[in-house]
């Protein structure tokens, strides 16, 4: 089975550790943080072509910005660093309050919570059990259910670091979301391994993993729909050649299920060297000897740190091969960013595109596509479309903008200002309208406690006009 053989495999790799394990910065669930540390790695000239980001990673930066000069940026950051430094401490948390009249959809890169969640939050704990050893203990409220996000045990070194449990993955350097692999949906439980500082001159990074989908009971095999979970394995490799550039490729490989079986070790290496010849039907191979669905990317990111500083980043995507060539991508999405931290001295903007042609996330063996427990693991705003069929939905393909605005008020408090629109094609069956949303949230600091409130307004694909607003602690 494909799961026994990469346990096996990433135990005995990273059982030769000769270094200590690395802690994950949060993903998608402290934005002030969040953005700080993507104005810290600007200024440091690095890039990120995937999250999370490693604790050793951000110590890199804070070592070549701040260690002759310090700034506000600096003292926060380091501020949240030295709770990775105890024997076991509390390293993030939030608890929310929200009302919205929204319903049947999920707030976007929040782990499947609901928009009718009137109650949310996490918290997540890190212990740096040995030099060798940590664990990483997260639970998510989502109204009335809780799960186990954030919740992992490390184990190795920080060229080559195992990770077992629910910890994140994000699979691109865009922001407002990630084609093939985002936080969307809820965190799936993987077997990871990857490195936490760039290794070698041309600062490679890579990352291996795999992990089981939730159940879908509409997989599709030997004429009809069975019930399984599927296995979803992924590939990251990235190089900066020279500093403040970076160059990256991606894959994801859904397989199994069920009936269909975990395929073997070499099925999977057959499939990911010839996507074509192991998952297009043809007279030598029939749907159910196919090994599965497959999804690649191409990622860069520039960054530029002189009198004004900016980030320019790539993502080239495909659902499938093209014309039965494995380098060809077929069904392609393309998406392009822009990042301005400091457009005045207290104003910051980002600008992000995204589009992607039809049969994204829906397939013909796995009828509920690229999903986990009923939310798309790719880009949020794939889920504007007709759903009633699947959980993926009608394979449409759409455009979709943001435009964010930062503004640092004179007292500390952030402001952000932000707008959201989604078009889907018009060639589908369904008569679809212009969806968009648009959102502010205050950030401010009260009794050494972090305090976010938001109100956002938009309409559907459907025309139906919605509205939620929150106020959130977090610490």
């Amino acid at each position: 089975m494909i799961i026994k053989n990469y346990l096996v495999l990433l135990f005995f790799i990273s059982s030769s550790a000769l270094a200590g394990t690395s802690g994950y910065l949060p993903l998608k669930q402290s934005a002030k943080l969040e953005r700080n540390i993507d104005q810290l790695l600007l200024m440091a000239n690095m890039t990120s072509l995937k999250k999370p980001l490693s604790v050793s990673q951000v110590k890199q930066a804070l070592n070549k910005v701040c260690f002759t000069r310090v700034t506000p940026l600096c003292t926060e950051i380091t501020t949240h660093l030295k709770k990775y430094q105890s024997p076991a401490s509390i390293v993030d948390g939030r608890i929310a309050v929200q009302l919205s009249d929204r319903t049947d959809s999920t707030l976007a890169n929040q782990r499947g919570i609901e928009y009718q969640s009137n109650v949310y939050g996490h918290i997540t704990g890190y212990s740096q059990l040995t030099e060798y050893l940590s664990f990483t203990a997260g639970a998510q409220l989502n109204g009335s259910d809780t799960s186990l996000e954030n919740t992992y045990i490390s184990v190795g070194t920080d060229w080559m670091q195992l990770d077992i449990g629910t910890k994140p993955h994000w699979l691109s350097p865009m922001e407002n979301s990630a084609m093939l692999l985002s936080t969307h949906a809820p965190t799936l439980p993987t077997l990871s391994i990857s490195n936490s500082i760039p290794l070698t001159d041309f600062g490679v990074n890579y990352e291996l993993f795999v992990g089981e989908l939730s159940n879908s009971d509409n997989i599709y095999y030997q004429g009809e729909y069975i019930s399984g979970k599927p296995i979803i394995t992924g590939f990251h490799l990235s190089v900066s050649p020279w500093q403040g550039f970076s160059l990256g490729v991606n894959r994801i490989l859904q397989s199994g299920g069920g009936q269909r079986g975990s395929n073997s070790f070499s099925d999977l290496i057959g499939a990911f060297f010839d996507p074509s010849g192991s998952d297009n039907t043809s007279a030598d191979l029939s749907v159910d000897e196919q090994f599965g669905n497959q999804a690649a990317s191409l990622v860069s990111q520039f960054t530029f740190s002189g009198d004004t500083p900016f980030s320019l980043y790539f993502e080239y995507a495909g659902e499938d091969t093209s014309r039965g060539f494995n380098y060809k991508l077929g069904n392609s999405a393309l998406s392009a960013g822009l990042y301005i931290p400091y457009l005045t001295d207290n104003i910051g903007l980002r600008v992000e595109l995204s589009e992607w042609q039809n049969a994204w996330y829906v397939h013909h063996v796995y009828g509920d596509g690229l999903t986990h427990e009923g939310s798309i693991i790719g880009h949020w705003a794939a889920e504007s479309r007709n759903r009633d069929n699947s959980f993926s939905g009608d394979g449409v393909g759409a455009y979709n903008a943001m435009a964010k605005l930062y503004w640092l008020q004179s007292n500390g408090d952030d402001i952000t200002l932000s707008a959201n629109v989604t078009q889907n094609e018009s060639y589908t069956s369904y008569d679809y309208h212009t969806s968009y949303q648009v959102k502010a949230e205050w950030f401010t600091i009260m009794n050494e406690y972090q305090w976010v409130s938001s109100i956002e307004y938009g309409k559907d694909i459907f025309n139906e006009s919605y509205y939620s607003i929150s106020t959130s602690l977090a610490w």
